[in-house]
């Protein structure tokens, strides 16, 4: 270094800084911050929506306020989002603000568990920039990562994909002659069969009940594997049926002292109405009668994917007996260990 070494006298630099105006006042101080969940890559929409924490915020001012609280994590946030309304406070009062999180693209492809910094702003409607700063921290999960919650395996299904609609596409055009032959009210029923049959012909289910708690395969890897448990099974079957607009259903078992025997299957709509359905099965245990979105009833076929293997009619034989057993004679939905949730609006 040209400018210091060892030959230059001893120096001392001293600079100082002066505020020039009046301080700006404090509105309102953000006492804690609670994170109420982490977030998963597969669902991560629902923050739009959903608080994703709460930050207890304080008026210290002499005078009432209106406060909003931002919250922000760098590369997976745009900007920081602003709650939607604002919170009326009076002098020294307190209260919780819920905040929510608009993620971007880039969290889905999330590989594994990362803890983030992030960011919690107030602002008071007089102020001018935010309040106060908090910072905290966020866990985000794998992309693969899953709650254990039906609802939220719902966003594992990617009808869109294009694995998906190249599979069915082929699988549609294979069996185009047999479709075109067959009654229109059953073409649905005969497609969800045929996409089925050809599904179980190039995969392997396998069964790792610990691994189907935490982690799901999309379905363009279960395709590519060739294989996966009981949860990869039911998304990728869901979103075959869903590509050629089949509506489907997940059938979530977890009984009660038994949690070991937690288990999910499915459903498809065969849109054949319900006055109808001696031409899908003479016996009323084979199907379920449910209203689709236009309040008609129609038969719905349960299958269960563990049972791939065997083909669609051995898979829908255990699936009807599944859902005989656990909502008809358990009374599962009516106690509330079965839960119906349908994977795209209806």
């Amino acid at each position: 270094d040209l400018g210091y070494n060892a030959f230059t006298p001893s120096q001392l630099s001293i600079s100082a800084s002066f505020s020039l105006g009046r301080t700006r006042e404090t509105w309102a101080k953000i006492e804690y911050v609670q994170i109420l969940s982490e977030v998963y890559p597969s669902s991560y929409q629902v923050h739009a929506a959903r608080p994703l924490g709460k930050a207890r915020v304080k008026n210290v001012s002499a005078k009432p306020i209106s406060v909003k609280v931002s919250f922000f994590v760098e590369q997976y946030m745009d900007s920081p989002t602003e709650s939607p309304r604002a919170v009326y406070l009076e002098p020294n009062a307190e209260t919780d603000v819920p905040f929510y999180a608009i993620f971007n693209e880039a969290i889905r492809f999330v590989p594994s568990m990362v803890l983030r910094a992030a960011d919690v702003f107030v602002k008071a409607s007089p102020a001018e920039d935010y309040d106060d700063k908090s910072q905290t921290r966020l866990i985000i999960r794998g992309r693969n990562d899953w709650d254990g919650d039906a609802l939220t395996l719902r966003y594992f299904v990617t009808p869109e994909d294009a694995d998906v609609m190249r599979f069915t596409r082929s699988v549609m055009s294979q069996n185009k002659d047999t479709l075109a032959a067959i009654a229109k009210q059953l073409e649905k029923f005969r497609s969800a069969r045929f996409l089925f049959n050809e599904f179980a012909s190039r995969l392997t289910y396998v069964n790792d009940p610990k691994a189907s708690k935490d982690r799901v395969q999309f379905p363009t890897e279960t395709l590519a594997l060739r294989g996966g448990d009981c949860d990869d099974m039911t998304v990728c079957y869901s979103s075959l049926l869903a590509s050629i607009g089949i509506n489907t259903a997940f059938i979530d078992v977890v009984p009660p002292r038994r949690l070991d025997d937690a288990h999910i299957f499915m459903m498809f709509d065969t849109e054949v109405p319900a006055t109808q359905s001696s031409i899908v099965s003479d016996n009323p245990k084979r199907y379920i009668v449910r209203k689709n979105e236009r309040g008609e009833e129609t038969v719905w076929i349960p299958v269960e994917t563990t049972a791939i293997t065997e083909g669609f009619q051995k898979a829908w034989e255990i699936g009807a007996r599944e859902y005989f057993d656990d909502v008809e004679v358990g009374l599962g939905v009516v106690r509330g260990w079965v839960r119906l949730v349908d994977v795209m609006p209806r």
